[in-house]
Order: structure tokens, then C-alpha cells, then sequence
């Protein structure tokens, strides 16, 4: 009976549409989208770029310049991830994190490693290699597809300014240890990052827009391209940044000592509560019985989306929008249109039969547009009874 109730709790939280398996990859490789974007930018002829300003500038330059150059500050702290950017040595940005977020994360990735079924994660990668493929190889076909130029699906220019960047992420979850199960479980923050190269950094560098704007790194082109960075004040292991673009206007961020090192208060707040969200996830949803059921249940579409994929890559140019419709477009639409019925007054659901062969399977009509958590709570409706876990 127990172990009955625990696989049912399990498949329930596998139907979160917040799944452990994207949340962890996060983690793993939160430092590439917390800083990694834009190393290798060359370095712009003339005045100063990305300085911490020294006691050589005057007092509007650096509002509290009376320190030693030496003495461990926030503003220092950040133009060593700078500096090491600019070296191509991405590296940095893992030193930058507090010892025990490092450790965490190292942990997190190799649990992961020796708990998740190793065929399950193979095919993900694999999907993920075909993909990047695809977005690398028929880009240009892809974007003049006319769902993706206008409509619901319209790709913006900010996603087509970002494509590389995205190509870059796609390929090391595929090529990398990321992928590969038997490698997670010797997994090291430090040696993954370093194997990021000029190309692939520079390519990551529009990225740092998606992160909050209370992150530093939201600003790294800024201060890869020659923004200041200056002490305004520090006191009682607090400190305030100010990044000063050559255009634009000014930001301050607050800083925090962590386990003795400067870390900017907001990610050091949000990172910590990702590493246990993720450690709480990934002792519910990698149970044994657990990960038997997503195999069961997610391998098989795994293995059609790679077909799907696959057909795709060889479509002739002439059919290749046709093939997209038929494969992708016109089943998102219609899934769409099925499940989503605008409605001026809240939101319902209905659950209904339908008999196909031999089996039952359920219809979800809903009516309105459904947040994330309402998502949730009409999954768990489906999976209140055996019978429906048996569906």
C-alpha cells in the first residue's frame, strides 16, 4: 500500500510542468547563463574598459577610493570575472561563487548522474543533438516559416539575435558530460566551464539579457564593452556596486560577504533556493520507481520527436516548410485550439471519455488561460485515483 501511495506521489510530481530535469540542468550550468555570455569580446581601442577605478581617478569616480588596491572588495571582486572573461579563462565565474554553492552544485550534478536511467537520458540528449542540428542547419528555412513570421509562434528578432547563443547551450547538453549519465557522476564545475571556447563564449554573450536585471552579469556586455566599475560603499559585510556604461545610465547592486567572499545579494538569495529546490526535487522525483515510470511514459515520444527531427534535417528545401507544418505547426495548433477556448469569465475544466480500441483516454477541455500552478492542479486532479494513474 505504501509503496503504492509513493509511486502515485511520484508520478505526480513527474506531471509538474516545473520538471526536475530542466531545473537541474540549470543548475548545472547556471554559471553559463550568470556570467559566460560575451567572453572573448575584444577589447575596445582607447580609454578604460571595465576598470575597477583606482585612486588615480577623481572623487566622481570612484565615490570611496581610500582602500588598498589589495584589499578584497565587492567592486574588485567582479572585475576578476571581467578580466577573466576577456582572457577567455571562463573558469572565473565558478571561483566566483561561495565555496559551499560550488560544492552543492558538484554534488546535485553527480547524484543526478548515478540516480537517472541512463537510456532515458541518452535519448534526451540525443533529441537535444538533433535539434541543434536542425536550428543550425535550416535556420533561414525555419524563420521564414510563415507561423513563425506572424501569428502566435512569431519568432522575434531578439530570438533570432540569440539563435547561436541557444545552438551553443543544445550542443554541450548533448556533447558534453551533461549528456551522458556515467560522466555526471564525476562532474566538476570548474573543468565543464573551462572547456567553453572563444567562439562559443562570444556566441552566449546576448544571453545575460534573460537574467534579472538585479544580477550584475545582466549588464556584462556593458562591462565588457568598458563600463566602471566603482565602490560606492561598503560597511558591516554588505557593499554597493555601481557599473557606470560608457552609454546609458548607471545601476548599483548590492553585494553580500558569502562564506567570506563578495556575491551579489539577489543571485546569492535565488541561487540558494534553486540548489534546494533542486536537491527536493531530485530525492522525490529520481525514487527508483519513479524514474521507471517517466521511461515508460516519456521514452517513446522521445524517440518520435528524434524521427520527427530527423525528417526534418532531409526534407528537400521545397518541402521543408510543408514537413514543418505537418509535423510541428499544425499539432501545436491544433492542441491549442482543443485545449484553450478563450472565455471572458474565469477558468474551468472538464474531463470527459472517449473510447479508442481497447483503452480509455481522458479529454481536457479547458476554458480560459490556465498559469502555471493551475496547470499543476489539473494534472493532480487527473492522478487522484489508481485508475487514473493507470491511464
Amino acid at each position: 500500500m505504501r509503496q503504492a501511495a509513493n509511486s502515485k506521489q511520484g508520478f505526480k510530481n513527474m506531471s509538474n510542468r516545473r520538471a526536475l530535469w530542466p531545473r537541474i540542468l540549470a543548475v548545472a550550468v547556471a554559471v553559463c547563463l550568470s556570467g559566460l555570455s560575451g567572453c572573448g569580446h575584444e577589447q575596445p581601442s582607447g580609454g578604460t574598459t571595465g576598470r575597477a577605478s583606482d585612486s588615480s581617478g577623481d572623487q566622481h569616480d570612484q565615490p570611496n577610493a581610500k582602500e588598498s588596491p589589495n584589499r578584497n572588495t565587492a567592486d574588485r571582486a567582479l572585475l576578476r570575472v571581467v578580466e577573466g572573461l576577456r582572457e577567455n579563462r571562463p573558469q572565473v565565474i565558478w571561483d566566483f561563487l561561495p565555496p559551499s554553492y560550488r560544492s552543492e552544485i558538484n554534488l546535485l550534478a553527480r547524484d543526478f548522474g548515478r540516480r537517472m536511467d541512463a537510456e532515458l537520458w541518452s535519448a534526451t540528449a540525443e533529441v537535444a543533438g538533433k535539434l541543434a542540428r536542425l536550428l543550425s542547419e535550416r535556420k533561414e528555412e525555419i524563420l521564414s516559416h510563415p507561423a513563425l513570421r506572424e501569428g502566435p509562434l512569431s519568432v522575434t528578432a531578439d530570438w533570432d539575435a540569440r539563435w547561436d547563443g541557444l545552438l551553443v547551450l543544445l550542443h554541450t547538453f548533448a556533447d558534453s558530460e551533461l549528456g551522458d549519465t556515467r560522466r555526471l557522476e564525476t562532474f566538476d564545475g570548474r573543468t565543464f566551464l573551462a572547456r567553453f571556447d572563444e567562439q562559443s563564449l562570444r556566441q552566449l554573450r546576448e544571453l545575460t539579457v534573460l537574467l534579472r536585471q538585479e544580477n550584475p552579469f545582466h549588464m556584462l556586455p556593458e562591462m565588457l564593452d568598458g563600463a566602471e566599475i566603482q565602490l560606492v560603499d561598503e560597511a558591516d559585510g554588505r557593499a554597493t556596486v555601481r557599473i557606470r556604461p560608457t552609454q546609458g545610465e548607471p545601476r548599483d547592486y548590492e553585494f553580500v560577504l558569502v562564506e567570506g567572499q563578495w556575491f551579489p545579494k539577489g543571485w546569492a538569495e535565488d541561487l540558494k533556493n534553486d540548489l534546494a529546490a533542486a536537491r527536493a526535487k531530485l530525492e522525490v522525483e529520481l525514487a527508483p520507481e519513479v524514474v521507471a515510470r517517466k521511461k515508460e511514459i516519456v521514452l517513446p515520444y522521445l524517440r518520435e520527436m528524434a524521427a520527427v527531427l530527423d525528417r526534418l534535417v532531409r526534407a528537400e528545401k521545397s518541402e521543408f516548410h510543408a514537413v514543418l507544418t505537418e509535423e510541428v505547426v499544425k499539432p501545436f495548433l491544433q492542441m491549442r485550439d482543443v485545449a484553450l477556448q478563450p472565455s471572458g469569465a474565469g477558468t474551468a475544466a472538464s474531463i470527459g471519455a472517449a473510447e479508442q480500441g481497447s483503452g480509455t483516454a481522458a479529454v481536457v477541455v479547458v476554458v480560459g488561460q490556465l498559469s502555471p500552478d493551475q496547470i499543476d492542479l489539473v494534472a493532480d486532479a487527473l492522478l487522484t485515483t489508481d485508475d487514473a494513474v493507470d491511464r
